[in-house]
């Protein structure tokens, strides 16, 4: 084989499952596990026709979309040096991996890397001293078992994360520190403690204070998602488009995909946005990881009273111009509000999308139960436990039919130690059905009965239950009262300071 990268892909994206009770079929989508990351082996004596290769590549085609295998060492750490941050993950032969690993290891493009030897033992002992190895392997299903778990770990085929607000006040972190398409607001009103004694000093309340700033900058994310969304124009599908062709991450988009763009530009049709989104591909991942790339308060450099000052200042700004526009949608009026973001244009295809909902449509907004099968870690599992509230942050895609949103469980992973199978079941009502949208006559796969939720939509947790040892359900429920109760909670706690 030429010591030159060579890319094996894989095109297996149906499974069949059948109901043996009534002898029926249905293919469900079935997705790599491994897209958003470049899967890259090095190793010297890699060789397709040897029965160990060839069924190595063929685990690894069952998570990966594509393999880049490399002979030669020099030509394959030039690739990594292309490829984007955080966004390679290797396996090097242990022959090798000893004197390579040190030279490597500094790469930023380099997430993880897994030593693939016949003796463990010895490897192990070297390995031990770099952070980024995940492991030593000798055998390729654990290997794979452990990038899968990797790559869970990062949330990229994930949308849909909380985040410990709790966690993120000791380690001293922004949201922003997190992988973009994990990074979602957790309300933590639980753990409010109205502050009662305005003598007290802010150094002695300042955890307390620092929650309620945190809901009230969950409030300021779903005003802003809201003004976008409500930034609509008559050209708004010719302006997202304009945009896209100038993302340099969308240079790589696929023919298909681009086709698809384009024909909803020559046609003025909105729908073809939609099949853009449901074609395979990283389309839909990258749009989310756009969408997650918002600007969110850094809690450092100012007073606990500027904070304040700030946040509350730009809700009562936001909060009009977004209530007046939310009641004229839901009236069937125009919407008149100009002045979103242009930069973005994932909020621009976003907004093109959201205007198939500005009229009432029954046929594409959707009200009532929801679900979306997935596996989460323990501790984010916790995490659904101690919040109290969610924001989407991307385009999370639903289903209203259980058992497809089972399937995605039953496809995607299988259970271990460290990962619980969870059905979160989404009830959205009558107003948050103006960030639902019911895409099945869109959609490649109309059995699927998908549902988009769009940013900006807000859900309570009403219930986490336990089903079995690796098994849970978590309840969601959304409605404009939920959104009032943590902006009320919010402000209680902030005015209790004056009390």
């Amino acid at each position: 084989m030429s010591s030159t990268s060579k890319n094996i892909s894989s095109n297996t994206y149906l499974s069949i499952k059948t109901d043996a009770s009534t002898g029926t079929s249905t293919s469900v989508r079935k997705h790599p596990i491994i897209q958003n990351f470049l899967v890259v082996w090095l190793d010297p004596k890699i060789d397709e026709s040897v029965d160990d290769f060839r069924n190595s590549l063929a685990k690894l085609r069952g998570i990966a979309k594509s393999i880049n295998t490399f002979t030669n060492a020099v030509h394959c750490i030039e690739y990594l040096k292309k490829a984007s941050n955080g966004g390679a993950l290797l396996i090097i032969a242990g022959s090798i991996g000893q004197k390579i690993v040190p030279e490597i290891h500094a790469l930023s493009q380099l997430k993880s890397i897994f030593v693939f030897c016949f003796k463990r033992a010895y490897h192990e002992q070297w390995a031990k001293d770099w952070s980024k190895i995940s492991g030593v392997y000798t055998k390729i299903t654990p290997l794979c078992q452990a990038m899968q778990e990797e790559v869970e770990k990062c949330a990229y085929t994930t949308t849909a994360m909380t985040f410990d607000m709790w966690n993120a006040l000791h380690k001293k972190s922004s949201i922003t520190d997190l992988p973009q398409s994990m990074t979602n607001i957790s309300s933590k009103s639980k753990h409010q403690t109205p502050l009662v004694n305005s003598r007290l000093s802010a150094s002695q309340n300042s955890e307390q204070l620092e929650w309620t700033l945190f809901d009230l900058d969950a409030c300021m994310y779903i005003q802003n998602i809201q003004r976008e969304i409500f930034s609509i124009s008559n050209n708004a599908l010719q302006i997202a488009m304009d945009a896209m062709r100038k993302a340099d991450d969308l240079r790589n988009l696929t023919h298909v995909v681009w086709k698809l763009l384009e024909a909803a530009e020559q046609k003025n049709d909105i729908t073809y946005f939609i099949h853009a989104y449901t074609h395979e591909g990283v389309f839909y991942k990258l749009l989310n990881r756009k969408l997650a790339q918002q600007d969110f308060k850094n809690f450092t450099g100012a007073s606990l009273e500027e904070k304040a000052q700030q946040i509350v200042g730009g809700i009562f700004q936001n909060l009009k111009i977004v209530v007046n526009a939310a009641m004229a949608v839901q009236a069937g009026q125009q919407v008149s509000f100009q002045g979103g973001d242009e930069r973005n244009w994932a909020k621009l295809y976003l907004r093109s999308v959201y205007a198939l909902l500005l009229v009432p449509n029954p046929t594409v907004r959707f009200q009532g139960t929801t679900y979306r099968g997935m596996w989460i870690s323990q501790d984010k599992l916790q995490h659904y436990c101690d919040a109290q509230f969610v924001c989407y942050k991307g385009v999370a895609s639903t289903s209203a039919v259980r058992e497809i949103a089972q399937c995605f469980i039953d496809n995607t992973h299988d259970a271990s130690k460290n990962m619980i199978s969870v059905m979160f079941i989404h009830e959205v009502t009558l107003i948050s059905s103006l960030f639902a949208l019911k895409i099945s006559e869109f959609s490649k796969f109309p059995h699927e009965k998908e549902v988009l939720l769009l940013p900006g939509i807000l859900f309570r947790i009403a219930d986490v239950r336990s089903i079995s040892k690796n098994a849970a359900e978590i309840e969601l429920r959304c409605s404009l009262e939920d959104t009032e109760t943590m902006m009320s909670n919010a402000f209680a706690s902030l005015l209790a300071l004056d009390s």
